[in-house]
């Protein structure tokens, strides 16, 4: 098979993920067929015909990785489980961490942001709580025609709803609340989500949230703990508290810990 769906490449790219081999291995998972089949896709492609010798021939073909069966965790991706309303994620009520935490600020101006806002249950309870500078982006637009809906413009002076990509985010904010978005996005974004975070908070603002203290299978949501958490965030921020939540709901209990991230250079 000279190319994939009659592609050179995939996705007009020489390399996938910039790997000459799957996973550096010389066969597919070290077996001379895949899943048993002499053929991929039965497009006369056969694998066992590939040996450890012959497949680096195939680098000039350099458009199979790992990353070829990653889901693509984009816009449409998030979009499609709005729709269909998959979103096992959402527990139908602002996290009691975050509650907590927004009971304790006295300053009701704080410009807020809440980064991959879902239904933004933490949004409106700030609104009750009468804040009155807020902030909610996320890359799903089913989402966000849903919220703007049930949030008017003319009835919510104090909420500004975006549609788009946190990592093309502009402005300057006080406080910014984690809740379910870090575990969304794929591991290999994390460094990058910090860098942004830190970009986006005035001199003195903070990131606060919610993290997942366990691992998954697959993602998303993906998992993490204390230990990867504290040399990530403190790289860029004063971690002023890290620490297992005493408050999560009772199907998280004792899988969650709350952040607390300060800019302060």
């Amino acid at each position: 098979m000279g190319t994939l769906g009659g592609l050179g490449t995939l996705g007009g790219l020489g390399t996938l993920g910039g790997l000459d081999t799957l996973g550096g291995l010389d066969t597919l998972g070290g077996l001379g067929t895949l899943g048993g089949l002499d053929t991929l896709g039965g497009l006369g492609f056969e694998f066992s015909a590939i040996s450890a010798n012959t497949w680096n021939f195939w680098k000039v073909w350099t458009t199979v990785s790992k990353s070829c069966f990653m889901v693509n965790l984009n816009a449409s991706y998030w979009n499609e489980r709005y729709l269909q309303h998959n979103t096992g994620w959402d527990i139908g009520q602002a996290s009691p961490p975050l509650k907590a935490y927004i009971d304790q600020l006295t300053d009701k101006s704080e410009k807020i942001l809440i980064p991959g806002c879902g239904n933004s249950y933490e949004a409106t309870y700030l609104l009750d709580q009468g804040f009155e500078n807020i902030t909610i982006i996320d890359i799903a637009p089913a989402l966000t025609e849903t919220l703007k809906r049930k949030f008017p413009a003319k009835a919510y002076p104090y909420l500004n709803i975006i549609t788009g990509d946190f990592f093309e985010l502009h402005g300057q904010f006080d406080l910014i609340l984690e809740q379910t978005f870090f575990c969304a996005l794929d591991p290999s974004l994390r460094e990058a989500y910090v860098m942004q975070m830190k970009e986006l908070l005035k001199q003195g603002g903070k990131l606060a949230g919610v993290l997942f203290n366990r691992e998954f299978e697959g993602g998303p949501p993906f998992g993490g703990n204390i230990a990867t958490y504290q040399p990530l965030f403190s790289k860029y921020f004063q971690v002023n508290i890290l620490a297992p939540c005493y408050n999560s709901i009772e199907p998280r209990k004792g899988s969650e810990v709350f952040i607390e991230c300060e800019k302060n250079d």
